[in-house]
């Protein structure tokens, strides 16, 4: 009886081992909790459902990079009506760390049928001590009426998979894992094609770009395109990194500055980011999400 105890025991143990580091698991975990975040926001408010979901050192870009609960807690519940929904969602390897993003909008108040105002977050989700995922960072992008009404879309959120897998005896941070060094080479080109260049030799294929002002750009050669048709170079200021446990999924944020070309000429604008980076099959890292929340913006 006591082997057989010990064996279901094992049994037991193993399962919730291995659950605990599905990734795809994960990211479902990570479709419903974004799923409940907006439902609590829709039924207690912004200010009470956020300081409900934001862990204790979580961030949130207000333009720049703030103590998220005490921002909350010092200012006013504001007066709207605040909807989203993820449409992408990704999963470190451990189950430690992952992300969702998706569309948001914003109605002057719960019975009104017009949004007036759209955008995109992008939500850092974080394991706590007790095991729960809480908000690590929050942070997004405003722009102009989207080109379809994603709200409303009844399309399932997509699963980023993993690409790196570690093997037995392999160092889960080996050389290269410096994330904020990866930003800072991304930094210094002052010639926007080169600038260019540099910068999308570092970027994942699947690379989500978002611009204050525009709707995200999928992909790296629509990204391409977007730096021909918008060119700007950057120096990039890390602030703050956090790698996951298995070294496959990271992300870093600080402060930006950069030129943009716009019809009225080269103008400067400073502003906050997000990268969130991803391990590939050979080991190397590639820039999987890429945000600017600027503070100055240029004129165009």
């Amino acid at each position: 009886m006591k082997m057989i105890s010990c064996v279901l025991l094992l049994v037991l143990t193993l399962s919730t081992l291995f659950s605990a580091e599905d990734p795809k698991q994960a990211a479902k975990e990570l479709i419903q909790l974004e799923q409940q975040f907006a439902t609590t926001v829709a039924n207690k408010g912004i200010k009470a459902g956020f300081l409900l979901y934001l862990a204790p050192d979580s961030i949130v870009f207000q333009p720049t990079p703030v103590a998220a609960r005490v921002w909350y807690e010092m200012e006013p519940d504001p007066a709207i009506w605040l909807e989203w929904k993820p449409n992408y969602v990704e999963s470190a390897q451990g189950s430690d760390l992952g992300f969702t993003t998706g569309p948001w909008q914003i109605k002057k108040s719960r019975e009104e049928n017009k949004a007036v105002q759209f955008g995109h977050f992008v939500t850092l989700w974080a394991r706590q001590p007790d095991g729960s995922w809480k908000v690590a960072l929050d942070a997004g992008v405003s722009y102009e009426k989207p080109p379809r009404l994603e709200l409303s879309s009844t399309i399932e959120p997509k699963i980023g998979t993993p690409a790196w897998r570690p093997r037995p005896g392999m160092e889960s941070s080996p050389p290269g894992s410096d994330l904020t060094g990866l930003d800072l080479q991304m930094s210094g080109e002052r010639n926007a094609a080169k600038w260019a260049s540099r910068y999308l030799a570092m970027t994942s294929p699947e690379l989500r770009f978002y611009r204050q002002g525009r709707y995200p750009v999928l992909g790296r050669d629509e990204a391409k395109k977007a730096l021909e048709d918008n060119p700007e170079t950057r120096l990039w200021k890390p602030e703050k990194t956090r790698l996951s446990a298995l070294g496959d999924l990271g992300y870093t944020c600080g402060q930006t500055t950069g030129q943009i070309w716009t019809p009225k000429g080269i103008q400067q604008e400073t502003g906050s980011y997000l990268h969130i980076w991803k391990r590939q099959k050979d080991g190397q890292w590639c820039l999987l999400l890429d945000l600017v929340s600027p503070i100055s913006k240029p004129e165009r």
